[in-house]
């Protein structure tokens, strides 16, 4: 018996557990005990046979990645091969490098579920340091933030001028397929990226995140200076310094200034001045001039980052970095397959098969939800928290509340951010010891420009106000209420005429906008910062063309 018209789903799913390494026993013997459970076939993916499987099997491992020995000949090959698979190609030329845009089906339906009216992330250069060929992804976020690439960009160097052609193409084929999709906002992680390009394709905010220079910064800490104390005490001046550029201009200087405080780790500091001072004025006017993303965003990445270095850079032949029809090769196939099998249900079943590319699970930001505050206890500058998997073991923090804390879990100390610094950060913002992550910092910021309009803008204070009483709400249900705090049931608009019937005055609605109270937790605002803005901008335009109109009639 054939298994004639197996679904989608079920082809892909068999194809990426052939890819992983997935026996075709262990698949059948899944699939019927599957089937039995339901008490026998009903459908016709109940119907797939061990033949169709072992076929498949024998025809990935016959088929190879060098189809000619020159590799821009190989390429092409491949591209005219899965032509569904691309969306934009540029072959070499005397004045351009090779540009090669991949996006399978399952890849669009992703970017179109989880990126309409959400984020979409830049991974911009993974494996410079190693491939001819460095990977830029494109990635969505699914319901629990975790990063799901979308697309992969294949470009032997980073080039600004790239960008538009690319993105023009990639978001063609997205509107193609659903002419309703529109992002709230584009996280870029490289301050050269082309801003401009980016806003004038997708037409939506750009925020910037900072956590590959925080992590290349945490790693060769870790790595140059012994003394644990020291450590904290650099990593504390450097989250000073970023968070007094971010605050806005005039404060450019700060990390330049903290090369000359910093003189306790020489080693550090040499390779700081030596890789980083040349990137400084860049990266600040970035900092300057644009949003930063959320620690979750941030979390969320560090971990795209970890599971595609598991999955990409893993083979014992190093020469082969150096093809790109090596690299298109793994990235459509083993790893494109680990990434579909993280978002399939059933994965569990084959739990004990798994390798550690198989990396996943909730992102460290996620992690520390799950540890209750009994098992923070905060020590003078120090925190002690106990996390999920060995209860007996308590993990010191140092510059607890702080995103630059060293704690000296394994995961930490490979210069990434862990969950026990996020429990830490979070347990400090409930007890209110220290300030709002800088994103909630720049969003109030924002937020009060809205609420500091000229009395004859009213209207955009009050829907200002009370937008920002409903936002704090959402956030609420999503963390849980501060505590005291009384449950109101407001949306937008009944928030809204409510505001104007409580604020009679002028001076009386300036001082309840001031009073108006900002979330502490650091959650993902980064859209909401930005619909609020282009809602107080509306309601100004309309309420201008309004006043026009008054005068034009008055003169008649």
């Amino acid at each position: 018996m054939y298994a004639p018209y197996i679904s989608e789903e079920l082809r892909l799913r068999v194809l990426s557990l052939l890819h992983v390494g997935v026996s075709v026993e262990t698949i059948m013997q899944r699939h019927n005990e599957s089937v039995e459970k339901q008490g026998g076939p009903c459908n016709r993916d109940d119907l797939l046979t061990h033949r169709y499987v072992r076929r498949q099997e024998r025809s990935i491992r016959r088929s190879t990645y060098e189809l000619d020995e020159d590799d821009v000949v190989s390429i092409s090959l491949w591209v005219e091969s899965h032509q569904n698979n691309v969306f934009f190609y540029e072959d070499v030329s005397d004045s351009d490098p090779l540009v090669l845009g991949i996006q399978t089906e399952w890849q669009l339906q992703q970017m179109i579920q989880f990126g309409n009216c959400r984020l979409v992330a830049y991974h911009s250069e993974f494996g410079s340091n190693k491939l001819k060929y460095p990977v830029q992804t494109l990635v969505v976020f699914n319901s629990e933030n975790k990063a799901i690439p979308v697309a992969w960009i294949i470009t032997p160097r980073f080039a600004s001028r790239d960008i538009h052609r690319w993105m023009r193409a990639l978001y063609n084929r997205v509107r193609a397929k659903d002419p309703t999709w529109k992002l709230a906002g584009f996280v870029v992680d490289e301050p050269s990226a082309d801003i401009l390009a980016i806003r004038e394709v997708f037409h939506c905010s750009i925020l910037i995140c900072f956590w590959h220079v925080r992590h290349a910064w945490h790693k060769n800490l870790m790595k140059r200076c012994s003394e644990m104390e020291t450590r904290a005490e650099i990593a504390k001046k450097l989250g000073q310094a970023v968070n007094k550029v971010c605050k806005g201009p005039g404060s450019a200087s700060a990390l330049e200034d903290f090369t000359e405080d910093a003189v306790d780790a020489a080693e550090f500091m040499d390779y700081f001045k030596a890789i980083w001072y040349p990137k400084l004025g860049t990266w600040a006017r970035a900092l300057e001039t644009l949003p930063l993303a959320s620690q979750e965003t941030c979390a969320a990445m560090e971990f795209y980052h970890k599971q595609l270095k598991l999955r990409l850079l893993n083979e014992k032949d190093k020469s082969v970095y150096e093809r790109a029809d090596w690299l298109v090769n793994k990235l459509g196939n083993k790893v494109y397959s680990y990434f579909w099998l993280d978002e399939y249900s059933g994965k569990a079943d084959f739990a004990r098969y798994s390798k550690g590319e198989w990396l996943s699970g909730p992102t460290a930001w996620r992690k520390s939800l799950m540890i209750p505050d009994s098992h923070v206890n905060i020590e003078g500058q120090c925190a002690k928290v106990i996390g999920l998997k060995d209860q007996d073991k308590a993990h010191l923090v140092l510059n607890p509340g702080s995103e630059y804390a060293i704690c000296d879990c394994g995961w930490s100390k490979m210069g990434n951010l862990c969950e026990h610094v996020f429990k830490a950060i979070k347990f400090c913002r409930d007890k209110g010891s220290v300030t709002p992550s800088m994103s909630m910092f720049q969003y109030s910021k924002a937020l009060i420009k809205i609420l500091n309009c000229s009395p004859f803008d009213s209207l955009v204070r009050d829907h200002a106000a009370s937008l920002a009483v409903w936002v704090q709400m959402q956030l609420n249900g999503q963390i849980g209420p501060e505590k005291d705090q009384e449950t109101v049931n407001l949306s937008p608009d009944n928030a809204t005429s409510s505001q104007v019937e409580n604020q009679t005055t002028d001076e009386n609605l300036c001082r309840n906008a001031a009073q108006v109270v900002i979330p502490d937790a650091d959650m993902e605002v980064d859209s909401s910062m930005d619909d609020t803005l282009d809602t107080a901008k509306n309601l100004r335009s309309s309420d201008d063309e309004s006043k026009n109109s008054d005068a034009v009639e008055q003169n008649a």
